[in-house]
């Protein structure tokens, strides 16, 4: 019985539980939070280098108005 209840933990029938569940859904939504504030750092970067709204909002694929927001949000502009 404790062998038959071992071989479906480790042949994966029994598999789910909270650390994994944490781990899993940090990797679907962190990474994409990731990336969304590098996104931030890279558009306020430019921003200070002085480049003009519009190739920013070109090169980022967003409206000049988001990126003008996110300016503001970081005092930049």
């Amino acid at each position: 019985m404790v062998r038959k209840g071992v071989e479906d933990i480790v042949n994966g029938k029994i598999l789910e539980y909270e650390a994994k569940t944490i781990f899993q859904n940090g990797i679907r939504f962190g990474c994409e939070e990731g990336r969304e504030e590098e996104r931030y750092e890279i558009i306020t970067n430019m921003l200070r280098d002085g480049m003009n709204i519009n190739t920013i909002a070109r090169i980022v694929k967003m409206t000049a108005e988001q990126v003008m927001a996110i300016g503001k949000k970081a005092a930049v502009l």
